[in-house]
């Protein structure tokens, strides 16, 4: 290995929140982690949320998930959490010659805290930032004094020119694309990296690299069968991100769920966090049935889309173990999808639903509350399609103005100068356009929506208990 020494770091939020993180990679890091080890490069890579042990609740109302944010926000501004030493004592330990951490934007103070506690370790240690926030808001980025430089869009070749110009000692940081930084008072953004085009060349995630506790058994692992997005929905950046969609083989996406398997024996669950996986029929079936011959035993989970679900897609996902797909219905009206650009319909939204249930597939289906252009009347339409499909189970968001959308690109300058991200994130409560433009009336219709996601929750869960209490007297 070459003696620079990498330490990603994912910032702590569900544990300032109290709760339990759900599949704890965050891939992106791993798969940095990965591609440095494979160019000769020591890395490891710390997932701050897990160094807390917190106790999993079996059921949370949304109202109370929400709340945890006033939580994360006094931890991250001014009282004291264990968090912060422990990722201090680590980064200590492990002394690198560099940091690179991702995060989003509801979560970049966290980010802005971890990139200080390094700065308090030792004030030579070069920071990074990665990911959605730092891909769109560089500049912002860089005016917290605690970051050197922002790595934008997909990070391998960005990462590995970074750490061979410090391994070589000549920091050219001019040679290294997509990189941010500040330079005589202003702020330079060097030429995109060039995609990596044959995903197969990237070795998988380094989840090896995590630095855990030795008794720890992990039994939940996330996995990307693909980057990008075909889609352009107006509240996301994915595409913006990634790039068009870019698909792993079969056979590779299947020998890395042999090596969780072989890897971590507990495994019981593997996530796809795809932004949709069922976005080309051929290319499910075709993964199915490589998951089915080589007989992989673990319950699987994924994202899919109400406009290219049918039986034959559904059956060949059932027989190859997936037993809960999470959807994006959104809304129940049929002007703000168009406005979205979902590109699906109520009568989609129905029809598919009651499908996945046929297929005995569970069902969580993402609504988002308080877009642009929602009213009462929407607001409506949303609580009667929720009372009215058969979901196991609804996901709540609040709209965010996210940096890299198209409502981003659309929101009014002084509108976007209001958002502070330790005041609003995904899960925040109440919506932020209600706040700033007044509609504090409409919470209503949220609390109705969040009270309809409790109540199908609870029924799922009972539902859950019960049959695992009755299935040692069944079988």
């Amino acid at each position: 290995m070459k003696t620079i020494r990498t330490l990603f770091i994912a910032p702590p939020y569900y544990c300032l929140r109290n709760l339990k993180p759900g599949p704890i990679y965050p891939l992106g890091l791993l798969y940095l982690a990965g591609y440095l080890r494979k160019h000769g490069f020591e890395s490891r890579v710390l997932i701050s949320d897990v160094l807390i042990d917190v106790k999993p609740k079996i059921f949370i109302t949304m109202k109370s998930y929400a709340k945890g944010w006033e939580n994360y926000k006094k931890y991250v501004q001014h009282e004291q959490h264990p968090i912060w030493e422990k990722v201090e004592t680590l980064i200590r330990k492990y002394d690198p010659s560099v940091v690179g951490i991702s995060t989003n934007s509801p979560t970049i103070d966290s980010a802005y805290k971890v990139a200080s506690i390094v700065k308090k370790v030792d004030e030579g240690i070069p920071v990074l930032i990665g990911g959605f926030h730092g891909t769109f808001c560089p500049e912002e980025v860089l005016q917290n004094q605690s970051v050197d430089f922002v790595i934008r869009g997909e990070g391998e070749n960005p990462m590995l020119r970074f750490v061979d110009e410090m391994a070589n000692g000549t920091c050219r940081w001019e040679e290294v694309p997509s990189l941010s930084y500040r330079q005589n008072l202003t702020f330079r953004h060097n030429e995109p990296s060039e995609k990596i085009s044959n995903l197969d060349d990237i070795p998988f995630p380094a989840r090896d690299l995590v630095v855990i506790s030795p008794n720890t058994k992990l039994k939940e692992h996330t996995m990307l069968a693909t980057r990008g997005c075909p889609y352009g929905c107006a509240f996301c950046a994915d595409r913006r991100f990634w790039g068009g969609i870019r698909t792993r083989s079969k056979e590779s996406i299947v020998d890395e769920m042999e090596a969780i398997l072989k890897q971590f024996p507990d495994t019981k669950k593997i996530y796809f966090n795809d932004g949709t996986l069922t976005f080309d029929k051929r290319f499910v079936k075709e993964l199915c049935t490589e998951i089915s011959n080589r007989k992989i035993k673990a319950k699987l989970f994924c994202t899919a889309r109400f406009d290219n679900i049918d039986e034959e897609t559904l059956a060949h996902l059932k027989n190859a173990g997936f037993q809960v797909l999470y959807l994006g219905a959104e809304s129940g009206d049929d002007k703000i999808l168009k406005s979205m650009n979902k590109r699906i319909t109520l009568d989609q939204i129905d029809k598919s639903i009651r499908l996945i249930r046929k297929a005995g597939i569970q069902s969580l289906v993402s609504i988002l509350v308080g877009v642009p252009g929602e009213n009462e009347i929407s607001l409506r339409n949303t609580i009667q399609m929720m009372e009215r499909i058969p979901a196991d189970a609804f996901d709540i968001n609040c709209f965010v103005p996210l940096p890299g959308t198209e409502w981003y690109d659309r929101t009014p300058e002084e509108t976007r100068q209001k958002v502070n991200w330790l005041e609003i994130g995904y899960k925040s409560g109440r919506p932020f356009l209600f706040q700033v433009e007044g509609k504090e009336n409409l919470l209503q219709y949220v609390d109705r929506i969040n009270k309809i996601a409790d109540e199908r929750l609870r029924k799922t869960v009972a539902k859950t208990i019960l049959r695992k209490l009755l299935y040692p007297i069944c079988r």
